[in-house]
C-alpha cells in the first residue's frame, strides 16, 4: 500500500492558521478510508481533540500544493462548503463570534478536551449572496497579505538592527 501525507493539528499554526506541509506525516490510508479522510482545495480543517484548550476549534485552510493526494488525522474535522466561498467561511471561523463560541462551548472528557460538533452546527453564520462572500475574502486576504508582509520587514529591520549593534 502506498504511503500519503496525513495532516495533523501539529500541522496547524496556532498564530495565523498556517499549513505547514513539510512536517507532515507519511501514512498508508486504506482504500476503504479515501473519501472519508481525502482533502480537497478549500477545505477547512478544524482541530476537534487536543490536550490543549488553546489548540481546539483552530482552523486552517487547505490549499493542494501538487498532484499528491493529501489526507487529514482522526483529531480534526473537515469542512467542505456548499453554497459558501471557502475563503469566506475561513475568515468567518478566524473572527471574534467564533472565538466567544469556543470559549462558550469547550467540554471536557477525561482531561482530554473536544471540539462541540453538535454546538458548531448550530451556530448561524452571517451568509450575504456569494459574490459578496468573495468580495469580503478577497479584501480580507489583501489585508493578510499585507500584515504579512509588513511583519517580515519588521523581522528584517529588527535582525539588521541586532547585527549593527554587534
Amino acid at each position: 500500500e502506498e504511503c500519503y501525507p496525513v495532516i495533523r493539528s501539529t500541522e496547524i499554526n496556532y498564530d495565523d492558521g498556517r499549513l505547514n506541509l513539510e512536517t507532515v506525516a507519511r501514512r498508508k490510508i486504506p482504500q476503504k478510508n479515501h473519501d472519508k479522510y481525502l482533502l480537497n482545495s478549500g477545505d477547512i480543517l478544524i482541530v476537534a481533540s487536543s490536550g490543549s484548550e488553546r489548540l481546539i476549534g483552530r482552523i486552517a485552510s487547505f490549499q493542494k500544493p501538487n498532484d499528491e493526494k493529501y489526507f487529514f488525522s482522526n483529531f480534526l474535522l473537515r469542512l467542505r462548503t456548499k453554497n459558501m466561498e471557502s475563503q469566506y467561511m475561513h475568515y468567518f471561523l478566524q473572527s471574534y463570534r467564533y472565538e466567544n463560541f469556543l470559549k462558550q462551548m469547550q467540554q471536557t472528557t477525561t482531561g482530554l478536551r473536544n471540539f462541540p460538533k453538535n454546538d458548531f452546527l448550530q451556530l448561524v453564520f452571517p451568509l450575504p449572496p456569494l459574490p459578496e462572500q468573495k468580495q469580503i475574502a478577497s479584501i480580507l486576504s489583501n489585508v493578510d497579505d499585507t500584515l504579512q508582509k509588513t511583519n517580515q520587514i519588521i523581522e528584517q529591520t529588527q535582525r539588521l538592527k541586532k547585527g549593527m549593534m554587534q
